[in-house]
């Protein structure tokens, strides 16, 4: 058995496609990481969203290998050997899944990697990477399985559809649907206000490695030798599969849950200028500086204002509901490739009436210029960029203002316009000297 498979594994033709899949599977996975942070639950989340993506060429791939007999038509020569077709097959297939094997490990390792030279926090929920590395196989397994089955063309695109339409049905479901819980392609976004429900995937991983064996135990049918054996191993991976959805189903289709207080670890920044605690996240140690900069000059100018405040602490949701009119949270998004601008943004929402739900807009002869102003001001924006606000010369001239203060006029500034601030009521006057 050694023998074949070294053969298999060396004229495999997935000796070619497994570099191509690891190319594209790195790619996807570094292009679904956090962009300035690391932990492991992006990097698994990362690794489920590769094999959602090559589960449809890995699908197809191995079909096409396993209809190699066919290319070469000498599959009437197989099919009359004394050894089961299927296992015939079998050194065939063992070196294509040790190049899948091959090229998720290569994945995973790019990946860590790059969270290593970021900086990786957090701990590993070894489920998901479990049942990404069974997507995987498992899809590959049902290619060459309906090769087997259906011994002809037509097995490739029958296996390349079945995950895209798995994938698709996950799309259109609803959540509320049990059709939509019991599918193994549901997603986990990572999120600082949740980590993944191990429960669920591990009951989606039963349920893709469960119809891998049936599906190849359905290809071993034709022979009257083997009927038996395949209709059992066929019943026994059905209870694997029932069990699987069972748990998917009640776990009520979550992928994420609330951690405890325990298994959130917080880090502490401080700034000896101003006084300044932030608390947040330890997996924003990567950003700490920039976090720590932003929002010290902040502290710093409403410091002499009714504003003013010397502690911080990260909101683990985007939610501003209840939240004091001033600033205490901090709104972090680790999809952002810029997190202390967006923290500034996301707490100047508790800070203005203008940006709240059910409250009026922006007042004055320049409310809304007026704003715009002030979040470029306090994000540390030297410029509009391109668009309408940068063509207003009201505006620009109003930025420029603010910047050519100093520290101690920039103070006394926003001491005086405390109120304007709060009420999103501007006048053009407010930013003349």
């Amino acid at each position: 058995m050694k023998r074949p498979f070294l053969i298999e594994l060396r004229h495999s033709g997935f000796r070619y496609w497994a570099p191509i899949f690891a190319l594209a599977g790195a790619t996807i996975g570094w292009l679904n990481s956090f962009p300035r942070i690391a932990a492991w639950v992006s990097i698994e989340s990362s690794m489920l969203d590769v094999a959602y993506f090559l589960t449809p060429f890995l699908a197809g791939a191995g079909a096409w290998e396993g209809l190699r007999d066919e290319r070469r038509r000498v599959e009437y020569a197989r099919r009359t050997s004394a050894i089961p077709a299927p296992l015939s097959v079998l050194p065939r297939y063992l070196g294509g899944i040790a190049w899948v094997v091959a090229a998720w490990i290569c994945i995973a390792l790019v990946l860590v990697l790059r969270s290593m030279l970021i900086g990786l926090y957090g701990v590993p929920e070894p489920i998901l990477l479990l049942h990404s590395l069974a997507l995987v196989l498992s899809f590959t397994t049902i290619g060459f399985a309906l090769a087997e089955t259906i011994q002809h063309w037509s097995a490739i695109p029958v296996a390349t559809v079945l995950p895209l339409a798995l994938y698709g049905a996950t799309l259109a479901g609803r959540a509320g649907d049990v059709a939509t819980w019991i599918n193994i392609f549901r997603k986990y976004v990572a999120i600082d206000a949740s980590l993944p429900n191990a429960m669920f995937f591990g009951g989606a991983a039963l349920v893709s490695v469960g119809a891998a064996v049936v599906f190849a135990a359905a290809s071993f049918i034709r022979r009257r030798a083997y009927r038996s054996p395949a209709i059992l191993t066929m019943i026994v991976a059905g209870a694997v599969i029932v069990s699987g959805l069972g748990v998917m189903i009640g776990q009520q289709g979550r992928t994420s849950r609330e951690p405890a207080p325990a298994e959130l670890a917080f880090i502490t920044l401080n700034d000896a200028d101003t006084g300044l605690t932030i608390r947040v996240r330890e997996h924003y140690a990567p950003v700490a500086d920039e976090l720590t900069d932003t929002w010290s000059r902040i502290a710093d100018l409403f410091s002499e204002s009714d504003l003013a405040f010397d502690k911080l602490e990260q909101q683990l949701d985007s939610d501003h509901q209840g939240a004091p009119q001033g600033f205490a949270r901090l709104y972090l998004n680790p999809q952002s490739t810029e997190i202390a601008r967006f923290s500034v943004e996301g707490a100047l929402v508790d800070v203005m009436n203008c940006t709240q739900a059910g409250q009026d807009g922006p007042a004055g002869d320049f409310g809304l210029g007026g704003v715009v102003v002030m979040q470029a001001w306090l994000t540390g924006d030297t410029a509009l960029g391109v668009g309408a606000w940068s063509n207003d010369p009201r505006v620009v001239d109003a930025l420029d203002r603010l910047y050519s203060l100093d520290n101690a006029s920039a103070r006394a500034w926003v001491q005086a316009h405390t109120a304007n601030i709060r009420s999103c009521e501007w006048d053009a006057s407010d930013f003349q000297p």
